[in-house]
């Protein structure tokens, strides 16, 4: 490459484009005008992060990646909403649907892959959706709820993770998959069937195995139809059926294409000038469609074109892991046996426990880990560099070394080895983080070094060297935290229950046998005899009514002053439901926050008011003013769901870099 500055535009601000403008800028900073093209209106985030934010267990920031400080320095730009729709390659620019035009001196293809959508009858419903972006989220957060039925079409892992997420919406949902087994691309029967069990007692059904035949509804989804001709209901269908790389816009300029992008070991294109990387290339025969294999090319292209000629990508090992809380799964490598390969195989299914390793000619070729995942780095590292394992064998499975020892796996990993993927940050350098800096907490680590600071799938991993590393000072500087498995419907059933009778208990006593409670709620008067010969000057109404009994009071018109004070007792029932975004349960914005706890205690100024108006005698003034209170107390009702809309678009205007 030449020393002068030459202009890098990249089509695609996924995790690919993404990964790679961060190595280039770290390897070659200066060397390059960048420019980058993203099809979504969003920063560039953690496509793997989507189902925890369907399962509201990650908000809308937590998964963006890039902070594009990049942006702006040596001409760099980012364009995003900007979908690449011509490439001149003869002239070298490329042109955006929005009539964005740029030079370049080297084009990088990470357009990624696009959902595969089966030929199914009744696809085109408006209730039939795919699982790829952030619109898509927002779509399923909408329509999934209590009482409605999802039917997920696809039982690997993305439809596995989609299915759980709806679940914990609150969704009656049903998994619909081809094959005899789930994950069958990454799992074997075995662990498949431990599994499938697990999921099937958080409440998920399977339909294993069924092909589907249509989609039922004329206008809105209906039901889901297999070829045997069994129907189940289906409120929203959501497609989970694999993806294909996207080689529309690589056809059409004319790169060569087979079932992805072909590529060569340095990512070259069949023009010189072009590169790919990701989801949408074809390597020597094979596609990827995980994170691993996108961030070693990535790397690799990166290293090429900050000079390293020597750089090429030899292919990748990619490893599956499942984003779903209370459920550690690992596979990687080859995990079916064959000719040649031996299954070493250990099943504890009481405890939910399987391990299988294959070994080819004495070396691990794959794995798979279900219940406990604790030796997964160890054998990535043994997939990786092939180590003869044939002194160790019968002792593989429960991670002892040839003496027959519990092998230390943290401690035997080198410091080359790659702790967290998602960040490219290896032992060593977490090692000498913890050194030079002296940090005693994981997330004195994340903030230092950026490990286990994106999908947190390495966090346990970076625990183990952090104890290695402080020893006995470990305990002692590092906090107590409780497990995220802790099953807390026990808690709740011989505590809060226990509380909640209790008050009810209390509250019943009091309203049926002393509901003037001594005379401290309301008058005596009020339990006397009534005179039907004679009108009291004033009802007092019970101490638990008397604001509605103030709004009551105060509307002239006594049939909507009933509609009104009916009104304001069912509406406290809707408070759990007034803001529902993933952003406000997940992790509140403060500003937001500050305003809803502005807005609770105005409420609650009107309702206590509200309740002295009504104890004391009616009068014109108390009326007028019990008609103002009033307002303010519905006012409340009414703000919080446009405060719920406002943070939405609040969230997406931060996550999109809108102005």
């Amino acid at each position: 490459m030449a020393s002068e500055q030459k202009r890098v535009v990249v089509i695609g601000n996924g995790m690919a484009g993404s990964r790679f403008v961060k190595e280039l800028l770290k390897l070659a900073p200066g060397a390059y005008e960048i420019i980058v093209f993203g099809d979504e209106p969003y920063s560039a985030y953690d496509r793997i992060q989507l189902s925890p934010l369907l399962a509201n267990e990650r908000s809308l920031s937590d998964i963006m990646i890039d902070d594009e400080a990049w942006v702006g320095d040596g001409g760099n730009r980012l364009y995003k909403g900007h979908r690449i729709v011509n490439v001149d390659r003869e002239r070298r620019v490329v042109t955006s649907d929005k009539g964005i035009t740029e030079a370049y001196d080297y084009l990088v293809f990470a357009v990624g892959s696009k959902p595969m959508v089966p030929p199914i009858p009744g696809r085109e419903l408006p209730e039939v959706t795919v699982y790829r972006t952030i619109d898509d989220v927002d779509y399923m957060l909408e329509r999934a709820g209590k009482h409605t039925h999802v039917v997920v079409i696809g039982g690997g892992l993305l439809g596995l993770e989609a299915a759980n997420a709806l679940r914990v919406q609150g969704a009656e949902v049903a998994v619909v998959h081809i094959a005899d087994w789930l994950m069958d691309r990454q799992l074997d029967a075995g662990a498949s069937q431990l599994l499938q069990r697990r999921l099937e007692s958080k409440g998920i059904v399977f339909h294993i195995p069924r092909m589907t035949e249509s989609i039922v509804g004329e206008e809105h989804v209906e039901a889901v139809r297999f070829q045997r001709g069994e129907e189940i209901r289906a409120d929203m269908v959501v497609i989970c059926a694999g993806i294909v790389p996207d080689t529309d816009l690589a056809k059409k300029i004319g790169l060569k294409v087979d079932r992805g992008i072909v590529v060569n070991d340095q990512l070259e294109t069949s023009d010189p000038a072009v590169f790919a990387i990701g989801e949408c290339v074809q390597h020597k025969g094979k596609t990827y469609g995980l994170v691993d294999p996108c961030y070693d090319q990535a790397r690799t292209l990166a290293r090429y074109m900050s000079g390293d000629m020597a750089a090429a990508y030899g292919g990748s090992q990619p490893s599956t892991q499942l984003k779903i809380t209370g459920i550690d799964l690992y596979s990687q490598g080859q995990i079916m046996g064959g000719e040649g390969i031996d299954e070493l195989v250990y099943v504890d299914a009481r405890r939910g426990v399987y391990k299988k390793a294959c070994i080819k000619n004495n070396r691990v070729a794959g794995c798979i880990l279900y219940g406990d995942v604790n030796l997964s780095q160890w054998f990535k590292e043994l997939i990786r560099s092939g180590e003869d394992i044939s002194d160790r064998r019968d002792v593989l499975l429960v991670g002892g070394s040839s003496d027959g020892e519990p092998i230390d796996v943290i401690g035997n990993l080198p410091d080359t080895a790659e702790i967290c993927t998602c960040n490219s940050v290896t032992k060593g350098e977490i090692v000498s983080a913890i050194k030079m800096h002296n940090l005693s907490t994981v997330e004195d680590i994340r903030l230092t070094t950026r490990a286990a600071s994106s999908c947190g799938t390495c966090s346990r991993q970076v625990d183990q060297i952090l104890s290695m590393e402080l020893g006995s000072d470990y305990a002692e500087s590092t906090p107590k935290t409780l497990s995220i498995n802790i099953d807390l419907f026990s808690y709740f059933r011989e505590k809060d229950l226990f509380f909640y009778a209790l008050l009810g208990t209390i509250f019943a006593a009091i309203v049926f046998f002393e509901p003037t409670f001594f005379n401290i709620f309301i008058d005596q008067d009020n339990s006397t005899p009534a005179n039907t010969l004679k009108s009291p000057a004033d009802v007092r109404p019970l101490f638990f009514l008397g604001p509605f009994y103030a709004i009551l009071r105060s509307i002239s018109d006594k049939h909507l002053g009933v509609l009104m004070m009916t009104l304001a007792i069912v509406v406290m029932f809707l408070v759990p439901f007034l803001d529902n975004t993933p952003e406000a349960r997940v992790k509140p914005h403060p500003l937001f926050d500050n305003t809803y706890k502005v807005l609770l205690l105005f409420m609650l100024i009107c309702y206590i008011v509200l309740g002295w108006i009504g104890f004391e005698p009616a009068t014109p003034v108390l009326a007028y003013w019990g008609r103002w209170f009033t307002i303010g107390y519905f006012a409340f009702f009414v703000a919080m769901p446009v405060l719920s809309l406002l943070r939405r678009w609040t969230a997406h205007r931060f996550a999109g870099g809108q102005t």
